[in-house]
């Protein structure tokens, strides 16, 4: 399953914000009966689409999350929430409308879906910590399922990311000192630390380099 995902980015970037260009392989995608099937659909698609701001293409997206399914069956549902966030991280005010969508995807939807949900407020404010966005994450970051808790934790390194940013790095902090027992979590911690002091501030991320290292690897 791991190899298929991988291959789902990798065909997905050969059509790279080509829009359209996608659209004769996705009909040969179509007819995969595997369940790997829709989750290279939405990838390919959303690699054709991203920054373009496609309202119809965020429709589609939502309504692949609307399926209630098993999580064996699920794991293309994460793909179309972090679609969303692609689709329209390139400007700020179809920034601004996906994070208020994204809040209600989190209230409402299925546990696969609001695990997928940090990564996707990550996309939309690379190396940009937003006061609510830090206070959404950290909330998440105490969440009692541990999956979406570490995904909020890497979240928070990802928003700060180069930033230096001081409340960040308090917050990481309190983090430490409440999972100072849970060895896997405090691993994710250390990671968002590195991120928040990356290269001494001198560096910073994009959403293309989180696609490649996160996106569908993480989901």
């Amino acid at each position: 399953m791991t190899v298929s995902r991988f291959y789902a980015v990798a065909l997905g970037l050969l059509f790279f914000g080509m829009q359209e260009a996608c659209e004769a392989t996705l009909d040969v995608i179509k007819g995969i009966t595997h369940p790997i099937g829709r989750y290279i659909e939405l990838t390919v698609e959303s690699c054709a689409y991203m920054g373009s701001g496609n309202v119809l293409k965020v429709q589609k997206m939502l309504h692949e999350c609307i399926e209630h399914l098993e999580e064996k069956d699920s794991a293309f549902q994460a793909v179309a929430v972090l679609s969303i966030a692609l689709i329209a991280s390139s400007e700020e005010i179809g920034n601004e409308m996906v994070g208020r969508t994204l809040n209600h995807l989190l209230q409402y939807g299925e546990l696969n879906i609001k695990r997928a949900i940090p990564l996707a407020l990550a996309i939309l404010n690379i190396s940009n910590p937003k006061l609510p966005v830090q206070d959404l994450l950290m909330k998440l970051a105490h969440d009692s399922d541990v999956e979406l808790s570490q995904r909020a934790i890497i979240a928070l390194g990802l928003i700060g990311a180069g930033t230096n940013n001081s409340r960040l790095a308090d917050l990481l902090r309190q983090l430490a000192s409440y999972y100072q027992k849970e060895d896997n979590t405090m691993f994710f911690i250390r990671i968002s630390q590195g991120l928040l002091y990356m290269g001494k501030v001198t560096f910073s991320f994009s959403v293309l380099s989180v696609l490649i290292n996160l996106k569908f690897r993480v989901c």
